[in-house]
């Protein structure tokens, strides 16, 4: 099994993302945030200030900010 897919799985499972098959190609699949999935992005950005400002070695992903 594909981990990313099992992942997602496992994240629609507990309600942070909901998968919407695609009408014209039946292999393809598009995930979006729940409302509980958008309500951890204060915890998670809080998570990385707390990593950016203590960690040296820690730094965004090229692109990455809020």
């Amino acid at each position: 099994t594909n981990i990313l897919s099992s992942r997602l799985k496992v994240l629609e499972n507990l309600g942070f993302v909901d998968r919407k098959g695609d009408d014209r190609d039946g292999r393809r699949v598009q995930y979006s945030l729940t409302r509980s999935g958008k309500s951890l992005g204060k915890l998670v950005w809080g998570i990385a200030d707390w990593g950016l400002r203590n960690l040296p070695q820690t730094t965004l992903a090229p692109g990455g900010g809020k």
